[in-house]
Order: structure tokens, then sequence, then C-alpha cells
């Protein structure tokens, strides 16, 4: 394949590799996606200003196909955190955790600063429906607090906590009055069903996690500890349309069928499948049970993709002669694989025939033609009569017939693709392989010729009215189609043109010197 070609299919490769076609899939599986603060990078050194940097609280997320979810300001934090620090403390299971100070009253206040909180943006793709199904994290009112780096004593614990948690900035979900433990506790809160909680456009969601009602205000100390806190959120599970093994393809369109046996299919899922045979703007060309059961030399010159499509009850637009970028439903398609169609011809060619005499002198031939010729690579070849490959030249009028010697050859124009093999000097046009073309060849007749050696003489003759002829001269090596006997005189001049030189009467030709030759040549 030439550069062009290849630079041109790699764009389109690349526009069609983003084409992964999931939409309106609302029902069936789901699949989950997490937001998870471990909380483990937690860092609180007095003095300095590590107790109200809250940076080092970022999360874990587990991304799916249905959403883009992260974390606005990306870390959890509080209001006002020069007057709202945090501490460290041994977590759940020899983890690190946080503490948090709480807020005394017992009443519930929604706008405190003592609030923990993050910011969950979730951005649906392909407009699917996405919710936002469980919220959970551990607690711990410890009667004893305990930092990591730092000091430890009574603590003046929090009795209850409250979870408030906002879509948009408007609140959507309030749960108060919960009692904390002295051990850690796994709280987990469930908003499976709960239609608040589903977006299907881009959205945040704003947790607030709130200690409160201490229970002596004996202390200065008023710590509440977390750790763990996660998020789940549910999307549907959209078909997969595969991952395709095999290929590229290129085939030769030369009227012998071409069919493809090597594609391999794995990770697909979904209710219903099927095989899409399309061209480069996705217009199916074709729906298969299975893509070895397609001739590609049937659809001509060209390239094509082969896709596996998985897909749910419902799906639209699964015609031929649809754009399977136009489908509309629930479904996935697998990468495509590339079938080059290619074409090629050798072309007409017209010359010749051409008569080369072998004699020393150079013979080029400058007139042949070329029309008709298709194919990304091409060469001339020169054949013998049956096939042997003499030459490969760039082009015919390069090469000098008379060096070649007697005989008979043939030019032939070759176009062909790059998987051209056998085009070696001294093979055979029969074992040529790949996708390839000949032209008609034209004839190149070498002939050599040679008059060859005379062997007699020199004669004297003496003219006395006696007839007298020449039998003693024999002819050895002559080579030629035709040939003639000559006398001339010493210069040159042609005398006679006999059949055989013993049939002149030398007697008869007058006194003076006559040279005798023999001459061979080709046609006139």
């Amino acid at each position: 394949m030439n550069t062009l070609l290849r630079s041109i299919l790699s764009i389109l490769l690349l526009i069609l590799a983003t084409f992964n076609g999931k939409a309106n899939c609302d029902d069936g599986a789901f699949q989950e996606a997490t937001v998870t603060f471990t909380l483990d990078n937690c860092l609180s050194i007095i003095p300095g200003n590590t107790s109200i940097d809250y940076s080092e609280f970022t999360a874990d997320i587990t991304q799916q196909s249905f959403a883009n979810i992260g974390v606005a300001g990306n870390s959890l934090y509080r209001n006002d955190p020069r007057n709202n620090g945090h501490s460290c403390t041994l977590g759940v299971n020899g983890s690190t955790g946080m503490c948090v100070s709480a807020r005394r009253t017992c009443d519930y206040q929604p706008l405190t600063n003592k609030s923990l909180n993050f910011d969950i943006t979730v951005q649906p793709l392909n407009d699917q429906l996405v919710r936002l199904t469980e919220l959970s994290f551990y607690q711990l009112a410890p009667e004893l607090y305990s930092f990591i780096n730092g000091e430890s004593g009574a603590n003046d614990f929090p009795s209850l906590f409250g979870v408030r948690i906002l879509k948009n900035g408007v609140e959507i979900y309030r749960s108060i009055a919960n009692e904390t433990s002295k051990d850690w506790s796994l709280e987990v809160f469930d908003f499976f069903g709960d239609a608040n909680f589903a977006v299907d456009s881009p959205s945040t969601f704003t947790f607030m996690l709130l200690g409160y009602c201490s229970v002596t205000n004996e202390t200065d100390f008023e710590i509440w500890d977390v750790d763990e806190i996660s998020v789940t959120f549910e999307g549907p599970e959209a078909p997969d349309g595969g991952e395709l093994t095999g290929g590229p393809f290129d085939f030769c369109v030369d009227g012998q069928p071409d069919f493809v046996n090597e594609i391999g299919l794995s990770g697909n899922s979904g209710s219903n499948a099927q095989w899409l045979i399309t061209d480069t703007s996705g217009l199916i060309l074709g729906l298969p049970d299975t893509p070895n059961a397609v001739d590609f030399d049937d659809a001509g010159a060209g390239i094509c993709l082969i896709w596996h499509l998985s897909y749910e009850d419902g799906l639209e637009g699964l015609t031929v002669n649809n754009n399977a970028f136009d489908l509309n439903g629930c479904f996935g398609l697998s990468n495509p694989i590339t079938v080059n169609r290619n074409v090629v011809d050798g072309g007409q060619i017209s010359g010749g025939p051409y008569e080369i005499c072998i004699d020393g002198e150079s013979d080029f031939i400058d007139d042949i033609s070329l029309e008709g010729s298709i194919g990304s690579n091409s060469i001339w070849v020169v054949t013998d009569t049956i096939g042997t490959i003499l030459g490969l030249p760039s082009s015919p009028d390069l090469v000098d017939f008379d060096a070649a010697g007697a005989g008979v050859c043939l030019v032939w124009h070759l176009s062909y693709e790059d998987n051209l093999e056998g085009a070696i000097l001294n093979g055979k046009t029969s074992n040529l392989s790949g996708c390839f073309d000949l032209s008609n060849s034209i004839r190149v007749n070498r002939t050599e010729v040679d008059g060859g050696v005379l062997e007699g003489g020199p004669f004297d003759i003496c003219i006395d009215m006696e007839s007298t002829f020449l039998t003693q001269i024999n002819l050895v090596g002559a080579l030629g189609s035709n040939s003639q006997w000559l006398v001339t005189d010493s210069i040159g001049t042609i005398l006679s043109l006999p059949d055989s030189p013993d049939s002149i009467d030398f007697n008869a030709t007058g006194s003076g010197t006559s040279l005798i030759w023999h001459i061979a040549f080709e046609g006139d």
C-alpha cells in the first residue's frame, strides 16, 4: 500500500475508533462506579499548617463507561479550615483515619462550618441515567482521643451524627440524630430507588457529614473520627461489541473468491449480536451471520470494515444502506478490522514488434506507450518466450537489447501491491504471487547474422578467351535467414549478384581485380 493510502486509512481508522456507540441503555443489567476516600494519606503535624490543609484527602475512583465521575476541588474539605482543622488517628484495620471537631450543641445545624464535606461531579455519557445508590463510611466517637504524632486525652465525644446531601445546590437528603459508636462502626445509607438520586445530565452531589451533641462539655476536645468514606453510583451496563483480532486483510479483486477466516472475538456481551460490514464512512454494506461467509472479491475495489455489534431489543436503524453511526438504541460496537480490496491492471502497451540486429551497436526501444494501468506499484518486465525473467527495468527504454544476444524476448508492464513475491531475475512469471497483473506483451526479435568465412584463393585468372570458373571456394559459419553472393571491384562497387561463385566466368569479366563475398541478412 502506498504512503498516501496508508495516511488516509490511518485518519479514517482514528475517526472510526472513537465510535463505540452505547445509547439509551436504561434497562437491564447495571454496573457500578465507586468514589472512595481511604484517608490513608492523613497528615497533621503541629506546629505547622498541615492540620488545616485537606489536599491529601483525594479519592480513588473506578470509572465506568456510563459516566465521567470526579471530585470537585480534588479533595475533601471543611469550610473555614483555619478554625476547623483535622488530626489523624489509627483507622479501621490498622489504617489511618481522620479526626475532626464536632459541634457541641444538640441542635443539628445544616450550615455549620463543622461539617466534613466533599463534592462529586457526575457527567452521564450518551444521556444515560446514572443513579447514586449508596454512601458508606466508618465513624467512631472515642472516650479518649488519640492523635498520631500528637497528644491524647479525655474526649467530650459527640453522641450523634448527621448526613446531608445536596444535588446541584438543592438538598435532597437529610438524616440526623444518628447515634455515634465507641468502636469503629460501618454506616451505610442506601438511596436505591430514590428518583432524587438519578441524573441524566451533568450534576454535582454535595455530601456533608457532621458529628454533634457532645456528652459532657467538660473538656476542650470534642473529637469525631471517620474513615473509609465511599460513594457508589450505578449505570446501565451497555452491551459490549467485544474485541476483534485478526487482519488487516489485503485482497486482490481478480475474480477469485476472497474470504476471511482468521477473525477472533472476545469480551462481547449483550442479548443480541450481529456482524456488520461497512465502508469507511459507516455505511452498512452487509449484515452477515459470520464474516467468513462474505466473498470480498465481489465488492470491487475499496476499503471496508468488519465490526461485531452487541445490542438489546429495540435497536433501530440496523439495515443495509443505513449508516452505523445513526443506530439508535442500546448497543456496543467492537473495534473494526480493515479489509483492503485492491484492483490492479497491468494496462495496455503498444508499439513493436521490434526487430533487433545483433551487430555490436546498442539497440534501445523508446516508443512503447502504456495506457490504463492501475496499482500502487509498477515495474517493467523482460522475459524470454517461456516466461523466464531476464530483466526488471524501471523503463523499457533503458534496456540495450543488442547486449542480450540472439533470441526472442517479450516486454511486459507489471502493476502490483506491496505483497508481490517472485519478481526476481531468472524467476518465472508463472511463479509470481500476490496482488498483481501483467499487461499484454510486445515481442522483440534479436537476430544475429554472420556472413561467414570464405576459404579458397586468392585466384589469378589469365584472360585468354577460355572460360574460367572457380569451384574451390568454401563457405563456413554463415548465419542469417537470407544470403547472397557478391562480386565487387576493389573499391566495393557491386559487379554481380550470382547464385554461386562457381557460376561466374571470370574470363569474361575483363582484366582487373574482383572480390568475392558472402552476405547474410534479415528482412529487406
